[in-house]
């Protein structure tokens, strides 16, 4: 809901109420001290005005009794007199004249009675003459009730009374006085209205000043400093800039205060930069280290690699094939744990991206044959690998090579912590719609299982089940923790259970689009169709070699004459650019990494010459990152092989830009 200004006047407001009221909004802080104040003054007056009104109405009674009294009290002396003068009780109507004239000489009174001691009225005259029935009978109830001399208000009137004895102490007569209450009532309600009046008046002045003292000593420097708040809490406001203070009371206290909360805030703020600049600057510093490292790792471990795969192509000695053949094995194992090294670093640097290139299930179970089957079987383990028949040539749009990376490292898992039985892979349609479907894939082994404590623990980095010095198999604890967050990525779950028959089910769930682009023809998963091409179609096709490292130049250069390839070589970017100037080439096989001229900027240049533009570029690379792959491509280049390169890859890959084939770019090609 928005909000505005709560601080200010009258005209200062917050948030709006709900939509059932648009136009209404709450007072601001001004506003609301007013109106407490006018509801605390209104109870205050009222409970005065009341007090007042009870207190003058009582003063009223009392003078009138009191002046009723004296009345009674002199006819009683002049009654007394007639009576002691020898006057008889039926003479009593001689005295009725003083009455009248009581009553004529005092507006107040409205009946004056005389009523002896048997209770019957002797005397009674009332401002019309004779009393009526009523007043009469208000007179009787006095007498019957034996009321005191003074009661008090009864009936709308107040009634006094003064009681007349013989000398002997018997009582002779009583004279009563009454007066109408109205005029006390008429009185009070003046007063009231008066009172009211002043007050009215009094309140206004008084919330006018207290208006004026608010604004002035609260609200004004509590808006100035709220507007000044509002400045400082935006994003682009120095912390610099602090609250004027000019006073000593609460309030300065109070603008101290948050000035000292702001010198805090710009420590820390500074101390967040700081720590964020260092954390910048590590973050590039290890983003250096890990492009450096996988280029450093990477270029020897081409260089044995290729060197041990020459040796074996042409080792006819069988003890010394059986030597290459463990080298080359180990190599790869060695080239395995670097590349699980630099993905863990790069998924927690969320610097890993998933590509997204048509491709079928179908493609990526028959690699999986081809790279697991011989180890299944070098343990003496089957292979097993199942899909629906819906599924093994529908297209999806997803990272193939991601995919295949996570089912070979858990049916890898699979097969080597299994000593006997099977490795089963199966893969369920869960559901679809029209943009994507959802897979499950199982692989279950029939190895001994994974303890409940320990199944959550080994998708962690550098976890495994058995850490101790003495387990029976080796690893770096990565290939799970690796696996986990690429199905993540993937949009996925992953798990494993202990079915009842013995071993261990790991499944992961993933999301793949739906793909209606047709599909690039799949690289062979063997190197014999490609090189039996590259000998008999392109004997004369010349290949540029760009390369500064001289073992792998030589490995290059022995890997492409192996299938009758004409080779050159260049040292760096600029020889390179310089051979293209008086030569034509059929392709170009491109390091990044060399010295005078690198192999971006040797492309750009290449792109530049004519004739240039649609020969192929293929990058060659030990620099494995995804941001490498986007700059060759950036720079102009077509493919993006990354080093050590398999030979059955290498000549696929330059067989299809030969014959003219396209691939999709968007995914890099690893050995």
């Amino acid at each position: 809901m928005p909000t505005a200004a709560v601080i200010g006047g009258m005209d200062t407001f917050s948030a709006a109420r709900p939509d059932h009221h648009p136009r209404w909004r709450r007072p601001g802080l001004l506003g609301r001290i007013l109106v407490i104040a006018s509801l605390v003054i209104l109870l205050v007056i009222a409970g005065a005005l009341g007090a007042a009104a009870y207190f003058h109405e009582q003063h009223l009674i009392r003078t009138y009794l009191e002046h009723n009294h004296a009345i009674a009290r002199g006819l009683a002396q002049h009654l007394e007199r007639h009576l002691t003068q020898g006057t008889q009780r039926d003479q009593l109507e001689l005295v009725s004249a003083e009455c009248a004239d009581a009553v004529s000489n005092n507006p107040e009174l409205s009946i004056i009675a005389v009523i002896g001691s048997d209770g019957q009225i002797l005397l009674a005259r009332s401002r019309e003459g004779t009393p009526d029935a009523l007043q009469l009978g208000i007179l009787q109830a006095h007498v019957e009730k034996q009321l005191t001399p003074d009661l008090g208000p009864f009936e709308g009137y107040l009634v006094s009374q003064a009681v007349l004895r013989s000398p002997e102490g018997e009582l002779l007569a009583r004279v009563f006085t009454a007066s109408s209450a109205a005029p006390i009532a008429a009185g009070r309600d003046q007063m009231l209205v008066a009172a009211a009046l002043g007050a009215i008046l009094a309140l206004g002045l008084g919330l006018g000043l207290l208006w004026l003292g608010l604004r002035h000593y609260v609200t004004r420097p509590l808006r100035t400093w709220a507007l000044r708040m509002d400045q400082l809490g935006q994003p682009d406001h120095p912390l610099e800039d602090r609250l004027p203070i000019h006073r000593e009371d609460e309030l300065g206290t109070m603008a101290r205060s948050f000035n000292r909360l702001l010198d805090r805030l710009a420590e820390r703020e500074q101390e967040l930069t700081q720590a964020k600049d260092a954390a910048i600057a590590a973050n590039r510093a290890k983003s250096s280290f890990l492009a450096n490292m996988s280029h450093e790792l990477r270029t020897p471990m081409s260089a044995i690699i290729g060197l041990t795969d020459l040796g074996r192509r042409r080792c006819s000695d069988p003890p010394l094939r059986d030597a290459l053949d463990k080298v080359a094995h180990a190599a790869r194992h060695l080239l395995a744990l670097i590349n699980d090294v630099l993905d863990i670093s790069r998924i927690e640097a969320d610097r890993l991206e998933l590509a997204n290139t048509p491709f079928c299930l179908e493609d990526i179970f028959e690699r999986l044959e081809h790279v697991l089957r011989e180890r299944a079987q070098a343990r003496g383990l089957s292979l097993e690998l199942s899909m629906p028949p819906e599924l093994q040539h529908r297209p999806v749009r997803g990272d193939p090579l991601r995919l295949t990376q996570i089912l070979i490292n858990l049916i890898g898992n699979g097969i080597k912590f299994t000593p006997q039985g099977s490795i089963r892979l199966s893969v369920h349609l869960l559901n679809q719609s029209a943009d994507a479907i959802r897979l499950r894939f199982d692989i279950q082994d029939s190895g001994p299982g994974i303890l409940s404590k320990d199944r959550e623990r080994i998708f962690k980095a550098f976890e495994q089940a058995d850490n101790s010095s003495t387990r029976n198999h080796g690893g770096t604890g990565l290939g799970l923790a690796i696996s986990r967050r690429l199905v993540h990525l993937m949009g996925g779950e992953i798990g494993v259970d202990c079915p009842p028959e013995g071993g261990s089910l790991f499944w992961f769930t993933v999301t793949l689009a739906n793909s209606a682009q047709p599909l690039q023809p799949t690289l062979p998963t063997g190197s014999a169709d490609a090189e039996t091409r590259l000998r008999q179609h392109y004997q004369d096709a010349c290949v540029l070699v760009v390369e500064d490292d001289l073992i792998n130049r030589e490995v290059a250069l022995a890997t492409l004459e192996e299938v009758g390839l004409q080779v050159v070589t260049a040292e760096n970017g600029r020889i390179a650019v310089d051979l293209a100037r008086t030569r034509v080439f059929s392709l170009v096989l491109m390091d990044m990494q060399m010295p005078e001229l690198d192999g971006l900027e040797a492309t750009q240049a290449l792109r530049q010459l004519p004739g240039w533009q649609s020969v192929p570029i293929i990058a060659m690379t030990a620099n494995a990152f995804d941001e490498d792959r986007s700059r060759c491509f950036a720079a102009g280049m077509n493919d993006f092989l990354s080093k050590p390169v398999a030979p059955d890859l290498l000549y696929a890959t330059v067989l299809r830009w030969l014959e003219g084939e396209l691939p999709d770019q968007s995914s890099p090609r690893r050995a």
